[in-house]
């Protein structure tokens, strides 16, 4: 019977218990709830199922949590006790504190028998029917998996068992097949289902399971071998099965200790492989038992942090026992691990961290009247030198490894080894093969040292050595190889007078010197390595110096090339030195397919330098906006003008230019800065421009995104002008924006943004203008994404917004300025109905409030979409919309009209001419949309299109539109008819041939050529002269216009050209392999242009 005092220290740790166990589960359930949300919306899975599913994973929170709870308890309440000196009143009453553990371990081992009985009847049972409801919800829309070390049920009597299992090859390992009824299951024997079939590998294709290399074993009755077999191949029809067994399907987690023994010892009665199993039988037995070890191992520590009632004490004491917990399940976790890789004894494995905890308990109890908290350290601190040695010692012998096999394959015509093999001289045909390698040479000798385990090798005469991605010939060449602990490996590779040969190119050099880490270290070198540029062209860059680095892939792949004080170039014309171009730089670094990147650069033509800059920097991935050379022209309203670029990069993800511009006629001067930068999650853009000559003006544009903690991000785009260069602007925005999603299930924004416009576009422009200028600051916004409402096919919809908004309007000066609350719920079903009939609806009421105008906005709207698929290549859709809307909005931008119509459209795409015909009715105005009929289909290699347009409301055909479209010279037509206006509209021709294109407007009504665009290129040896122009006969003059003469040098590596169009006539050079990006021709009737740059 317990006493008082011990009922009181048992109640003293019910509330922390329950707190702590309470907490445990709670943690897990929150850790679980964002991981199955998202899964669950996939599946458009109501919150009812998930809390089902949470409810079905408590039983095995709780094995995992009563433990836990345990300890927390203990500290807790002894902590308690200690701080309002309860201990000292109770030892003072004669109770030691080795008796006051009495109901602590009272306490564990009512807690242990409880875990293990929820492990065993309640964990089971939960487990299943959670992998159960996860596999039949995943079942709704993938094909049913195979998981490891998993009991597949084929039938009443057979069962199948796979160890491991990989989805992405359809590999099967250990695979075991049981059935006790003999049934007919193989067919392709011709013969009663054999009893057993063990294979040791196999391969899913989607009907059969290939088995490979396995026996079959029939038994008797009396369970005697009939006969047994082995076989290489062995096909299983189970792909009708799968469907059914996937919802049977039960792992170790699902299965009580005396079903999963049974399990075991059928797989061990047929040499599989069982130790997995093994570690989670005995998991089920020693972790609910890790609650009486918590007790006995918490009680006397809790016991010795906490005498002496320090408050600290019971601090360190709640912190200690959380740490305690991690140090648990991180050692349960690796050791099992181990035991399932058969490391150690799978048996053993689990009840190491118990055994562990246990001995340390019982130490402490054996010092807890003994020791003071104090006296504890002060020993510990002791023993730290005495084991510090004890492992010094025992190291070597720990760590000591057998010395390597000779595994090096000599073979020459003259060797000469010396006794003890530490050397072997060979000479003649030398051939030397170590794991991957092989060596060629004249002579070569070989020393062993450090007691096997490293070989200096030294080759000589034509040497040749090739790696598994390196590989080259040198005169002389000294290797050093040693031992890893199961392979050789390159430590050193000395190559003189040598050239190696990698997979983009070569490199040739007085020395080459290979460290284990793949960076080869030359020196005077030469040599070539070929890289993709951003035109998305391969390029070769030659190169030559004094010192540089290239680090390698095992594969043989260049990664980085590091040159000092060297030269560089993309001709192939001739040496470098008398390249048609080249950079002499104090450093290069080429990062194949990333960038090029030079520093104090010196540009040289046929040898003689033209040119130097600090730095040049172009990536190899887009092309670059900065010229290697200034750019010089002539611009009519600012004469004259420089500019230079000149980057300066931090690395590769951080660069930036700083911008020079000089123009005569005033004279002006700009001067900036634009810097693209990357780091901590967060990149982006900055801009900074100053131009001084009419005035000062700036102009700044700053581009971010970041992604932030608690699964946020923020993006923003701020443009500001000021003086002239606000005068050459049309249009400034700016936006930022804080976003985040939650549990997969709520989504919030911040957004302040400002638009302003300075030009208003022209009437006749397609783009949309509803204000003059539009700040919003800020607006809040709250979603939920679509919820299901129960066993209903409907998803529930929610937002909820607030913001302060100043507007412009297009037809007054005054700003409106006002706030709105803005509300939107509604119901969206899903598309109901099967096979060639489905109807899918929405129908929503959003209600906006307007302060301190007090405007209201109410506004109703449902949505109706039918759709009839009768049989292939045939469709039908028709679409009701509805919006009723009562009051105003103040502003223009979010301005909503009342909508009441019905759309609908049929196709058959089976039949000639492929017909579509839409149609709709407004039930607003009462009037028919226009009836549109589509016809399409080709005709000896034209492919024809015709578009009709019939007005429903006066019976009378409309439009008639007319393509033609064929490969011979590329030929386009389009036109139309209007019936009404009795005229043609503008009749559009293109074609294109080779690099000539042309484009012309007709006038059918007067039958003559409005407007025409050519865009053509003509080559003459290494020149091109290049014209694109729009010419409008109506004005006679040219609209659009780009003219280019360019010289190319070598094979075009480089070239220089002079460029014009109606603005400006500047001069540019380019390097071909950093492509310089170009200005842009388009003709101002862009029903003429062919998209080119």
């Amino acid at each position: 019977m317990l006493r008082l005092v011990d009922r009181y220290l048992v109640r003293e740790m019910l509330f922390p218990f329950a707190l702590a166990v309470a907490g445990f589960v709670l943690f897990i359930i929150l850790n679980l709830i964002p991981q199955l949300s998202d899964f669950m919306l996939d599946r458009n899975i109501s919150v009812k199922v998930l809390f089902q599913m949470l409810g079905y994973r408590l039983p095995e929170l709780l094995v995992y949590g009563l433990p836990v709870g345990v300890l927390f308890a203990i500290f807790w309440a002894l902590g308690r006790l200690s701080h309002d000196r309860e201990l000292i009143a109770l030892q003072a009453a004669g109770y030691s504190l080795r008796r006051l553990m009495l109901p602590v371990v009272f306490m564990g081992l009512i807690t242990t028998i409880a875990a293990f009985a929820v492990g065993e009847l309640w964990m089971p049972w939960g487990n299943h029917r959670y992998y159960d409801l996860l596999r039949e919800i995943f079942f709704m829309r993938s094909t049913p998996q195979i998981r490891e070390s998993t009991f597949i049920k084929l039938s009443e009597t057979a069962y199948a068992y796979i160890e491991r299992y990989d989805p992405q090859t359809k590999k099967l390992v250990n695979v075991m097949v049981f059935d006790k009824g003999g049934g007919e299951y193989l067919p392709e024997l011709n013969a009663r289902f054999p009893k057993i079939i063990v294979a040791a590998e196999g391969v899913w294709d989607g009907e059969y399971w290939r088995l490979q290399n396995g026996r079959l074993h029939k038994l008797r009755d009396d369970g005697q071998f009939e006969y047994s077999a082995t076989f290489e191949r062995l096909s299983i029809r189970a792909g009708p099965y799968l469907h059914r067994v996937f919802l049977e399907q039960r792992t170790p987690h699902e299965m009580g200790i005396a079903e999963l023994a049974r399990q075991i010892r059928l797989l061990q009665e047929h040499g599989l492989g069982v130790e997995s199993l093994i570690v989670d039988l005995h998991s089920k037995i020693a972790v609910p038992f890790s609650a009486l070890i918590f007790a006995l191992f918490g009680a006397p520590l809790s016991l010795i942090f906490v005498q002496g009632g320090a408050p600290r004490g019971r601090a360190a004491g709640v912190i200690i026992s959380v740490l305690l917990v991690a140090c648990y399940q991180g050692l349960l976790l690796w050791l099992s691990t181990l035991g399932k890789r058969g490391v150690i004894s799978p048996i053993i494995a689990p009840w190491l961290p118990n055994v562990l905890f246990l001995g340390i308990g019982v130490v402490l109890l054996i010092w807890l009247d003994q020791l003071s908290r104090l006296d504890l350290f002060a020993r510990l601190r002791r023993l730290v030198p005495f084991v510090f040695v004890l492992g010094w010692v025992s190291a070597p012998v720990t760590w000591a490894q057998e010395p390597p096999p000779i595994s090096l394959d000599l073979r020459a015509d003259k060797l000469t080894v010396a006794r003890d093999w530490s050397e072997i001289v060979a000479e003649g045909h030398v051939q030397l093969q170590y794991e991957q390698s092989r060596l060629i040479a004249q002579r070569l000798r070989a020393q062993r040292t450090e007691a096997s385990q490293r070989w200096e090798i030294v080759a000589e005469g034509n040497v040749v050595w090739e790696g598994e991605g390196l590989s080259g010939q040198a005169d002389q060449m000294e290797l050093r190889l040693a031992w890893d602990g199961s392979a050789w490996q390159t430590d050193e590779l000395l190559l003189g007078r040598a050239q190696i040969r990698y997979d983009q190119g070569t490199l040739s050099a007085q020395e080459i010197r290979i460290t284990p880490s793949w960076v080869a270290r030359v020196r005077d070198f030469v040599g070539e390595t070929r890289f993709e540029s951003a035109a998305k062209k391969k390029e070769t860059l030659r190169f030559r110096g004094r010192e540089a680095h290239a680090t390698f892939s095992q594969e043989g792949q260049l990664q980085l090339l590091e040159i000092k004080t060297g030269e560089v170039t993309t001709c192939t014309c001739g040496p470098i030195s008398h390249a048609d171009y080249s950079i002499a730089a104090s450093t290069v670094r080429l990062e194949p397919n990333e960038y090029v990147l030079a520093t104090n650069i010196l540009v040289k033509a046929y040898g003689f330098p033209v040119f130097w800059a600090p730095l040049y920097f172009a990536s190899l991935k887009e092309e670059t906006k900065n010229p290697l050379l200034p750019d010089f022209g002539q611009i009519p309203e600012r004469g004259w003008y420089l500019r230079w670029r000149l980057p300066f990069v931090i690395d590769k993800d951080n660069t930036g230019t700083v911008l020079i511009d000089l123009y005569t006629k005033l004279p002006e001067v700009g001067m900036g800065i634009e810097y693209k930068y990357k780091f901590w999650e967060q990149q982006g853009q900055i801009s900074v421009y100053r131009l001084v000559g009419r005035g000062e003006s700036w102009a700044t544009d700053w581009a971010h995104q970041a992604v932030l903690p608690l699964n946020m991000s923020l993006s923003g785009a701020i443009s500001w002008r000021t003086g002239v260069l606000q005068q050459e602007a049309q249009r400034l925005s700016s936006r930022i924006t804080l976003t985040a999603q939650w549990w997969g299930m709520v989504r919030w924004s911040v957004l302040w943004s400002r638009d302003q416009y300075l030009v208003l576009p022209e009437p006749d422009s397609e783009e949309s203008v509803l204000y003059r200028f539009l700040e919003k600051s800020p607006e809040l916004s709250l979603a939920l994404t679509p919820v299901r409402l129960g066993p209903l096919p409907l998803s529930a919809l929610f937002t909820l917004s607030w913001g302060r908004y100043r507007e412009k309007k297009l037809d007054r000066e005054p700003l409106d300025e006002s706030a709105r609350w803005d509300a939107l719920v509604g119901v969206r079903s899903l598309a109901l109905g099967s096979g060639p009939f489905t109807v899918q609806a929405s129908a929503t009421y959003r209600l906006s409030l307007y302060e301190p105008q007090q405007y209201r906005r109410d506004a109703y709207e449902l949505t109706v979409g039918v759709s009839v698929r009768p049989f292939s290549g045939v469709s039908a859709d028709a679409t009701y919309s509805y919006r009723q809307v009562r009051g105003q909005s103040p502003f223009s931008f979010d301005q909503l009209s009342v909508l009441h119509s019905v759309t609908g459209r049929a196709t058959w795409a089976t039949v000639p001419l492929k017909p579509a015909f839409f149609v709709g009715y407004n039930f607003v105005q009462e009037t028919f949309e226009p009836l549109r009929i589509s016809l399409r289909d080709v005709f000896m290699d034209v492919d024809v299109s015709l578009n009709l347009e019939y007005d429903l409301n006066t019976q009378v055909w409309r439009r008639a539109g007319l393509s033609l479209s064929t490969s011979f010279l590329n030929i386009q037509v389009s036109t139309a008819y209007l019936f009404t206006a009795r005229s043609f509209e503008d009749t559009i021709v293109k074609l294109s041939w080779g690099d000539h294109r042309l484009g012309a407007n007709f006038d059918l009504n007067r039958v003559a050529l409005k407007r025409f665009n050519l865009e053509t290129g003509w080559q003459w040896g290494d020149w091109e002269l290049t014209f694109k122009g729009e010419y409008d006969l109506g004005v006679q003059q040219w609209t659009a216009l780009q003219l280019g003469i360019v010289k190319k040098f070598c094979r075009a590596c480089w070239q220089l050209g002079l460029y014009s169009d109606r603005q400006r006539v500047w001069l540019q050079a380019q390097i071909n392999a950093f492509p310089t990006a170009w200005v842009r021709y388009s003709p101002t009737d862009s029903r003429l242009s062919f998209g080119s740059p």
